[in-house]
């Protein structure tokens, strides 16, 4: 689980072809992510945060 900020930077981080997926109770709050990183490549918005993690792809060998 992260923040707004954190997510925005992840979003910007990752490649442009990779989705982000991202749920919040905050309906406003997740309308308005979706608008700022709209540049940044794919987010989808999801119903639950089992639904992210279920999508949630790990690389522990990738390194910064």
């Amino acid at each position: 689980m992260m923040g707004y900020g954190m997510a925005k930077n992840v979003r910007q981080k990752i490649p442009k072809s990779s989705t982000l997926y991202v749920f919040d109770l905050n309906k406003t709050a997740l309308e308005k992510f979706v608008e700022e990183t709209k540049n940044d490549g794919p987010v989808k918005v999801v119903s639950s945060a089992k639904e992210v993690v279920d999508n949630a792809v790990c690389n522990p060998t990738q390194s910064s």
